[in-house]
C-alpha cells in the first residue's frame, strides 16, 4: 500500500512526484540481540585489581597465562580482583585452579551494577531461598589444584570480585560461568522488531534479553504455592507472606490463556491437589517468568481506586497526589471515558516527568508511598500515553527512562527502578526485571502497530503511530503465519507494506493527518476522506 502526496488541484497534472520514503534493504536486526552465543562464559575484562594479584588478564577472554592472587598474614587490605562478563548473565560460576599454598579462603561476590560489587557480593539474594543461590557471595577453601563448581545458580550478575580473605595464593588458569538461563539467540526469534532509532531498538531486543534472563524452564518451577479461601496464593511456609493472604494471584475458576489461542494451563485450583501441579518437578507445559533474575519474589499491585474531579487516586484515604499506576490503568481498562483521557495525560506529565523518567507519585508524597522512577509501572504509562495518542510523549519516555538501561556499564537489561534522581536505587535492585520490558511489547503494538482483536490472531489491526521516527519494520507471529509490517513517513507521504496470513482478517489504519494524499493499494487509488482512514483487507 503506498500513500503520495497530491497537490491541491493537481492530482491529474503531469510532474514528476516527490520521492516516497523508504525502509533498509537489509536491515540486520540481530546485532541488537543480547544472548550470547556460547553457554560457558569468561570475563571479558578487569575493572580493578587489590593487593598482589599477579598477572590479572590471565584470565579474561583472550587473555594469556595464569592469574595469581596472594595474601600475607600482615596485609591489611583487600586482595581481589573484579571482573566483567559484559552483560548481565546468569549461571553457575566455576573456578579453574592450577595451584595453591596455604589453604585459603578464596571468596566470589555478585553484582548487577559495577558500583554496588563487594567481596560479599551486591545484596540481591533471592527473598524466598527457593531458587538458585542463597547468597550473593561464595566461599571455599582452596586446598590444591583442580575445578571449583558452586553448587547453585548466581541468577544475574555482570560484575564477579574474586578475592582472598585468609592467608595463601591461589593461581587460577581459568573463571567463568556457565550461562543457565534461556538463550534467545537469533534463531529462535519468532518475530522482530526495528526502527531509525537505535535506542528504540535496543530497547526492544534488551527487554526480550531482559525476560530470557528471568525464564524458568517448564518443569523447574519452586513449588511456593498453596490454595487458600478459593485463591492460589504464596503461602507461610515460605516465611514470606503471612497465611490466610487472600491476595489470589489466579483466581479461583479460571484457566491461563493467551492470544495462541491454545489452552496453557487448566484447573480450578480450589483445592490443595493442585498443588501439586506446581512442585519440583512440576507439570505444566510451558516456561514461567520470575519476578526478577536475582530474586524470585511476588509481584503485588496496588489498588485502582475512585475517580476524582480530574484524575484518579490511589486509594480512598490517599488523596490529592498524581498516582502514575492509577491514572495509566484508567485509560489502559476504559474507565477514563476518551474525553479526559487527554486531560489525564497532560496532568501526570506536568506532575510526575523528569529528565530520567515519571515518578511513580507526585510531590508531596503521600505517607502510604515511596517516590520512585519504576518502569514497571512506566510500561503503563507508555502505554495509556499510545492508547490515548500521546505518541511523542510515550517516545519521550522511552528514550528518557529506558535509554540509560541500554548503554554504559550497567546497561543491556531492564531495571526494576530507579531513585527520583534516576540513579539504581541501590545493591539489591533487580537489573533483569521482567515487569520492566514493556517498551518490547508496546514498540509491536502501537508502534509498529500490530494487535489482535481475536484469539489466535484470527482477526487483526494495524495502526502505526509514526511520531518522529522516519521508518519501522518488523514481524509478529501467529498460530496462521507471520504478519510483517513495513512503513515509512516523512513530509513526502506515508508508505506502507503489509504481509499478512491466510484465513485471517484484518483492519489498517493509517495515521491521521493524511488528508493531503492520495491512496493506492497495489497500485489502485483509492479516495482518502477527512479524519482516521482505515482499511480492511480480507
Amino acid at each position: 500500500m503506498l500513500v503520495v502526496p497530491v497537490s491541491a488541484g493537481a492530482a491529474t497534472r503531469a510532474s514528476a512526484a516527490p520521492a516516497l520514503p523508504a525502509w533498509p534493504a537489509s536491515p540486520h536486526w540481530e546485532q541488537y540481540v543480547e544472548a550470547p552465543a556460547t553457554l560457558n562464559l569468561a570475563p571479558v575484562s578487569v575493572v580493578s585489581v587489590g593487593g598482589t594479584v599477579a598477572n590479572p588478564g590471565g584470565i579474561v577472554a583472550g587473555g594469556h597465562g595464569d592469574t595469581t592472587l596472594t595474601r600475607s598474614a600482615t596485609d591489611t587490605g583487600p586482595t581481589d580482583i573484579v571482573l566483567d562478563y559484559g552483560r548481565d548473565i546468569g549461571g553457575i560460576p566455576s573456578f579453574t585452579v592450577a595451584a595453591a599454598a596455604g589453604s585459603p579462603t578464596m571468596e566470589a561476590g555478585y553484582s548487577e551494577a559495577q558500583q554496588y560489587i563487594a567481596a560479599d557480593g551486591d545484596g540481591g539474594a533471592p527473598a524466598l531461598g527457593a531458587d538458585g543461590d542463597p547468597s550473593r557471595a561464595d566461599s571455599y577453601t582452596v586446598s590444591g589444584p583442580g575445578v571449583i563448581t558452586n553448587r547453585y545458580i548466581q541468577g544475574a550478575e555482570r560484575y564477579q570480585e574474586i578475592s582472598l580473605t585468609s592467608p595463601g595464593s591461589v593461581t587460577l588458569s581459568a573463571v567463568g560461568i556457565r550461562y543457565t538461563a534461556y538463550d534467545g539467540t537469533p534463531g529462535t526469534f519468532k518475530g522482530y522488531f526495528l526502527s531509525s532509532d537505535a535506542t528504540l531498538n535496543k530497547e526492544w531486543y534488551d527487554g526480550a534479553y531482559t525476560l530470557n534472563l528471568t525464564q524458568d524452564t517448564a518443569g523447574t518451577q519452586s513449588g511456593q504455592w498453596a490454595t487458600e479461601d478459593g485463591a492460589m496464593n504464596l503461602t507461610a511456609r515460605t516465611g514470606f507472606i503471612s497465611s490466610p493472604t487472600n491476595d489470589g494471584v489466579l483466581k479461583w475458576g479460571g484457566n491461563w490463556q493467551n492470544y495462541t489461542s491454545r489452552r496453557l494451563y487448566a484447573s480450578k485450583l480450589d483445592s490443595a491437589a493442585a498443588l501439586t501441579d506446581f512442585e519440583t518437578p512440576g507439570t505444566p507445559s510451558v516456561d514461567v517468568i520470575l519476578d526478577g533474575a536475582k530474586r524470585d519474589r511476588a509481584t503485588f499491585t496496588g489498588d485502582l481506586s475512585v475517580a476524582a474531579q480530574t484524575l484518579y487516586d490511589t486509594s480512598t484515604t490517599d488523596r490529592g497526589a498524581v498516582a502514575q499506576d492509577a491514572n495509566s490503568a484508567v485509560i489502559l481498562y476504559g474507565i477514563a471515558p476518551a474525553s479526559r483521557q487527554a486531560g489525564i495525560v497532560a496532568a501526570m506529565t506536568k506532575a510526575l516527568s523528569t529528565p530520567a523518567g515519571d515518578l511513580s507519585v507526585s510531590s508531596p508524597v503521600p505517607a502510604s508511598s515511596t517516590q520512585i522512577i519504576s518502569p514497571f509501572i512506566g510500561s503503563s504509562d507508555v502505554d495509556a500515553r499510545l492508547l490515548a495518542g500521546d505518541t511523542a510523549g510515550a517516545l519521550q519516555l522511552l528514550t528518557d527512562e529506558w535509554g540509560p538501561m541500554t548503554a554504559g556499564p550497567d546497561g543491556g537489561s531492564m531495571w526494576e527502578k530507579l531513585a527520583a534522581d534516576g540513579t539504581i536505587d541501590g545493591g539489591s535492585t533487580s537489573l533483569a526485571h521482567a515487569w520492566s520490558t514493556g517498551p518490547t511489547s508496546a514498540l509491536t503494538s502501537y508502534v509498529l502497530g500490530v494487535t489482535p482483536t481475536s484469539p489466535g490472531y484470527a482477526t487483526w489491526r494495524i495502526a502505526p503511530q509514526p511520531g518522529s521516527l522516519s521508518w519501522v519494520e518488523g514481524a509478529v507471529p501467529t498460530p496462521h503465519g507471520d504478519i510483517t509490517v513495513k512503513w515509512a513517513s516523512s513530509e513526502t507521504g506515508f508508505r506502507i507494506a503489509i504481509q499478512t496470513p491466510d484465513r485471517t482478517t484484518g483492519t489498517v489504519v493509517l495515521p491521521p493527518g493524511l488528508t493531503r494524499y492520495s491512496l493506492a493499494v497495489n497500485g489502485r487509488p483509492i479516495p482518502l476522506s477527512p479524519g482516521q482512514t482505515l482499511i480492511t483487507v480480507r
